[in-house]
């Protein structure tokens, strides 16, 4: 990895600035502290924080809150924090830097989480390659720009871990939006402004005619859900206004006919679909007409995440669908 550094800087290898040794299992390990013990810092407390075993102090690696201990075993090796004290667990590895701040010193080794994390050594439990490890290039600012870098630091990455808190809020403020919007759809709220500019628009009853099959159930209503409806409206049940269908059984027995591209559970998103991994199914012509697919139709999951669904709009419709998919035409 070539790194530049700037004019003023020397460079070395990340062992030679640091004194390190392993963590390791203490002769006697307690869910209770006693005289003599110290919090054991497993995988769990050094992740998660939670403490609950304490070790024998007389025969345990110490750290201090300045050391940087880095997870040496494991599927998370490469991963690194600081602010600890106690006996480091067996997995660990113990940091103390010899003549740079220890902040800077974990920065740098954070910096590197994913080039560490690529390159494992075993092939049973991977762990950090030393090879890699110590000889990463590390840079060797002036003590006095170090402490300056730090405090840039402490005053930035607390915004980073802000902002990525908010994004991580993101997908759950879009569904919520996204369900708001569908709501003011179907209870007229999208349309009341156009409703008041178009005010001699007729019943809603004038689409039924006599090749629709007869909608027993439809009956005006003021209030669906807790929600207003316009007064022009009427509601039925969607069997009524609606031809539903399940798709296709997967059984590679007993069906037979033509190879065809079918829609899985999988290839219907949010108001979209993935096609770029189309399975294929043998199913005859007759029943190809039953469970056919055109534009306009609306592709509902059943299982997977229940209700996940969107709109036909392709001119590939040569295709059917699983019995996973409900067709709404």
């Amino acid at each position: 990895m070539s790194e530049l550094f700037p004019a003023g800087w020397t460079k070395a290898d990340l062992g030679k600035v640091v004194v390190y040794g392993k963590g390791k299992k203490p002769k006697k390990l307690s869910t209770e502290i006693n005289n003599g013990m110290v919090p054991y810092i497993n995988i769990k407390a050094f992740e998660r924080g939670i403490i609950d075993e304490y070790a024998d102090e007389a025969s345990s690696k110490l750290i201090e809150e300045k050391d940087i201990l880095i997870v040496w075993d494991g599927a998370r090796f490469g991963l690194t924090g600081m602010g600890m004290k106690g006996a480091a667990g067996s997995t660990l590895m113990v940091l103390t830097p010899v003549i740079n701040y220890p902040e800077f010193v974990h920065a740098f080794i954070n910096r590197h989480y994913t080039y560490i994390n690529s390159k494992p050594k075993g092939t049973g439990t991977p762990h950090v390659n030393p090879d890699i490890f110590w000889k990463l290039q590390f840079p060797l600012p002036p003590l006095n720009e170090q402490k300056r870098i730090v405090a840039k630091l402490d005053k930035i990455i607390p915004r980073i871990d802000a902002v990525k808190e908010r994004l991580e809020n993101v997908p759950t403020i879009i569904k919520r939006f996204r369900q708001s919007v569908l709501t003011a759809a179907v209870t007229g709220k999208l349309t009341e402004k156009w409703r008041k500019e178009h005010p001699y628009v007729k019943n809603s009853e004038v689409l039924l005619s006599d090749t629709i099959t007869p909608i027993e159930h439809s009956v005006h209503v003021t209030n669906w859900n807790n929600f207003d409806i316009p007064t022009n409206w009427i509601c039925a049940h969607l069997k009524e206004v609606a031809d539903l269908r399940l798709g296709k059984m997967l059984d590679n027995i007993k069906n037979i006919g033509d190879k065809t591209h079918y829609l899985r559970n999988v290839n219907v998103r949010w108001f979209s679909f993935e096609l770029e991994d189309l399975k294929e199914i043998k199913i005859k012509t007759e029943e190809l007409k039953k469970l056919s697919i055109k534009n306009g139709d609306v592709f509902v999951c059943e299982g997977g995440e229940p209700g996940r669904s969107a709109v036909w709009k392709s001119d590939k419709n040569q295709m059917t669908f699983q019995k996973a998919l409900h067709r709404v035409r």
